[in-house]
């Protein structure tokens, strides 16, 4: 059985983690650069660590000694993911070394879950069309933006965005419950013109600019049929739910992206905040397929 170490003891490497195959593979721990992350002698954590009883987290150089037979490098970043590789090898490792950055490059679930969902929903797979909009909450530089204007060319597309990256009023949120450590105006390298000029039908799209639900003003009696929230933040993703869902048409989908993140923990307490309503209620509780995906997103069908 091949024995694995992960490089990297964030969200992407907790992750990948997930997806190994434990009948295939020995997951020996994680190798993280940071001291603060390490496992203590005892076998305990440190306090500042919220991932209690996950594997253990090593030195890089420790790591190495336990003479594992891959190393798998979760940075998606291409510098960070060359550095780490290089000093792998300052620490005289000449086993195999994996990288995400490049498969994250060239294979993304989310992007295939997004294509094949979007085929349900035209009507391109076989089955009837779904009547209504799509619309996208948090859409930032507009990559999956483009892939819902690209296979739903004839839906009216709504992107919603401060494009002025996370708003004051959200962070206040997250940082009294410490649901993630974002800072306002992160994510705000980005304009409605960038994302427009990408976009494959901007005849199509309806640009909704500012702090969301406030955005939707207009829009009450609008009916969807494909809808991605991806506003990483706890206020945001219960307002996109509380908005959307209602008026999602019968067989349309949400794509709720960073439900399983660890980094942005406020989006999986919107969904079950808003299951938890939905059942109160006395209506269905949401219909969730969690996908495999390194952002950990998940699969809303009406």
């Amino acid at each position: 059985m091949k024995k694995i170490v992960i490089a990297g003891a964030g969200n992407m490497g907790l992750s990948a983690a997930r997806l190994l195959d434990p009948n295939r593979v020995e997951f020996l721990g994680f190798a993280d650069n940071d001291p603060g992350k390490w496992t203590k002698e005892d076998g305990s954590y440190p306090e500042q660590d919220d991932a209690a009883g996950k594997p253990p987290v090593f030195s890089i150089q420790t790591a190495v000694d336990l003479a594992p037979d891959e190393f798998i490098i979760s940075a998606i970043d291409k510098e960070r993911s060359r550095a780490i590789a290089e000093q792998l090898k300052v620490c005289r490792f000449y086993g195999n070394i994996m990288s995400l950055h490049e498969l994250y490059e060239d294979f993304d679930i989310r992007s295939r879950c997004t294509k094949e969902l979007a085929d349900r929903v035209s009507g391109a797979a076989g089955l009837p069309e779904i009547p209504g909009a799509a619309a996208e909450l948090g859409v930032y530089k507009g990559d999956i933006a483009w892939q819902i204007n690209y296979f739903l060319p004839e839906k009216q597309f709504y992107l919603f965005d401060t494009f002025e990256g996370f708003a004051e009023s959200d962070i206040k949120i997250e940082k009294a419950y410490a649901l993630s450590s974002a800072e306002v105006g992160e994510f705000s390298d980005t304009s409605v013109g960038e994302v427009l000029q990408r976009l494959p039908h901007p005849e199509k799209c309806h640009i909704r600019k500012g702090h969301f639900p406030e955005t939707a003003a207009g829009l009450a009696h609008a009916e969807f049929a494909f809808v991605s929230i991806d506003p990483d933040l706890y206020e945001p993703a219960l307002a996109g739910l509380e908005f959307f869902y209602p008026r999602l048409n019968e067989g349309g989908v949400l794509i709720v992206h960073d439900y399983n993140n660890t980094q942005y923990k406020g989006v999986r307490q919107a969904v079950k905040e808003y299951d938890q309503k939905l059942i109160a209620m006395g209506e269905k509780p949401l219909k969730l397929v969690p996908l495999g995906d390194l952002h950990g997103s998940c699969v809303i069908i009406k």
